[in-house]
């Protein structure tokens, strides 16, 4: 006989929020959670990660999103909490993930503030507000012991994986600039991490920006020229077996790093 099927209406975002909130070192059993605490829709688990920005001081940061494929109409996003920002030279403690992932990637910034009431009329003038760009390092984390066999849904309530976010320094940015495809180097010690043609799954990421912009305004996440958007990996994800430094170098910015003690 197959096992009822859960009750959405019964799913409670502030419970599993609580279960993810601040167990970087004790990390939750999926398979051990309640069906009541396994998101079934988007919305369920974007109440989680607007549960736990609560939990973590209400500040939203920045956002990640990402795309499994150039022409995929799926994107998702997670926002950046109080204390998940981080610059460029930074100390972390392995112990502080159960997983840590590194990627390289390239974060945004935009000009003015962004709101239901403000956002311009169509994807191109979305993306004509970008003014900034920078080299970003994510560690990318899970709360979950058995990740990365974890629900999708799940996962997506889990902020999609993120553990912190390193970012470089800004520079003004630029139409020109190959974001499909940029010249970089990634390396951890004597690692070399990137590829010989380093691709972000999303194809060009600023595609993504528009999605981006008013899924927040939806929500009721402004986009302020201090909001970070970091854009997706170009290298895939490295696991580091041991302490080390890594560093991020694409062409037009500084360098980035970050060490893993």
């Amino acid at each position: 006989m197959s096992q009822p099927h859960p009750d959405p209406a019964a799913f409670s975002p502030e419970a599993l929020a609580d279960r993810l909130a601040g167990c970087s070192e004790k990390s939750v059993a999926c398979r051990e959670l309640p069906a009541g605490l396994i998101p079934e829709t988007l919305e369920a688990a974007y109440a989680v990660q607007d549960c736990i920005v609560r939990q973590r001081g209400g500040h939203v940061l920045g956002w990640k999103v990402g795309s499994p494929s150039p022409d995929n109409p799926v994107i998702r996003c997670a926002p950046i909490p109080q204390g998940c920002l981080l610059p460029s030279g930074v100390n972390l403690p392995q112990s502080a993930f159960a997983h840590s992932g590194l990627e390289l990637e390239i974060a945004v910034r935009f000009g003015r503030t962004m709101t239901a009431e403000t956002l311009p009329d169509n994807d191109a003038s979305i993306i004509a507000e970008v003014v900034a760009m920078a080299p970003a390092i994510e560690l990318v984390s899970s709360r979950y012991i058995e990740w990365p066999s974890v629900p999708p849904l799940a996962q997506l309530a889990d902020l999609q994986n993120h553990g912190v976010l390193i970012v470089g320094e800004f520079v003004p940015y630029r139409q020109d600039f190959p974001f499909v495809s940029p010249t970089l180097a990634f390396d951890f010690d004597a690692d070399h991490i990137s590829t010989d043609i380093p691709r972000n799954p999303a194809g060009d990421p600023r595609r993504l920006l528009p999605w981006l912009v008013r899924h927040c305004a939806a929500r009721g996440f402004p986009i302020t020229p201090d909001t970070v958007v970091t854009t997706g990996t170009y290298t895939g994800m490295h696991f580091p077996r041991r302490s080390g430094r890594a560093i991020g170098r694409i062409d037009g910015f500084s360098e980035i790093s970050l060490r893993l003690v």
